[in-house]
């Protein structure tokens, strides 16, 4: 499979639930994920913006988790995150994810696909929400195994003009071969700058937000049937994300309960 890398390139009260149906069904929404040590950890909607999180050793997951409880779109996806018949690590890393691409390297805010030691067979998709809507004969399906990174350190980098990047804080990703980058000196890594600066997200919480929303679109049934006809998975993850920055002001206004 061709990794989905996030890159950032140069280049009301009175209604009773059965009338809002998302709402009602977010009460018995709930899964479970992966994490890097190889456990799993459990996540229960208690109500559309609370969850009740079992297990997890990573705060910085939790607290991404919890952000994607701030709209109805990203609940959605959330949604899809807890119910999708993948298998899906989900981790938030404090690592500078940068990718090389045709000679020069890049900032690189998220990633997702099959890793290289998880099975990238297709699964016929029983349980999203989220299946593509226009029906084709075919089932629709999701990679048996799935890992979704989000790069926190990336945004502590882009920053903090003290931030040092060094061999042991960066993730290095050769987004043509499809494979992380272990081996290679730092000597070699000179960071393109950012041609767009007002679609790099201003902090932590608009990382969590819009990033993590547009890297669980890379793992919904939609998305990997364009893959399937070998068309672009990129440009819908995006038009979602831009659609999403209209509310910009509002998320940075919420806090993660």
């Amino acid at each position: 499979m061709k990794r989905i890398a996030l890159i950032i390139m140069i280049i009301l009260p009175n209604l009773i639930f059965s009338q809002i149906p998302f709402y009602y069904k977010l009460k018995n929404v709930s899964g479970k994920l992966l994490q890097t040590d190889s456990t799993y950890f459990s996540v229960r909607f208690i109500d559309r913006r609370h969850l009740e999180i079992t297990g997890c050793k990573n705060p910085n997951v939790d607290t991404l988790l919890r952000t994607l409880t701030f709209t109805r779109t990203s609940r959605k996806y959330l949604e899809h995150l807890l119910k999708t018949s993948s298998q899906v690590l989900l981790d938030v890393s404090d690592k500078v994810g940068i990718t090389y691409d045709k000679g020069k390297y890049y900032l690189m805010s998220g990633l997702t696909g099959p890793d290289k030691e998880k099975s990238d067979d297709l699964i016929e998709e029983t349980s999203s929400n989220l299946k593509p809507s226009n029906k084709r004969k075919h089932p629709y399906h999701v990679f048996k195994q799935n890992t979704i990174r989000i790069f926190r350190g990336t945004i502590l980098y882009y920053y903090d003009s003290t931030f040092r990047i060094n061999k042991d804080n960066v993730f290095l990703f050769n987004l043509k071969k499809d494979k992380q980058i272990i081996d290679f000196t730092m000597d070699t890594i000179i960071i393109e700058p950012i041609m767009y600066p007002e679609i790099m997200y201003k902090n932590i919480q608009e990382l969590y937000y819009f990033a993590g929303t547009h890297e669980i679109y890379h793992i919904t049934p939609e998305n990997i049937d364009l893959w399937l006809h070998r068309k672009n998975t990129e440009t819908d993850a995006f038009i979602l994300e831009r659609k999403m920055f209209k509310k910009r002001k509002k998320i940075n206004n919420m806090k993660v309960k």
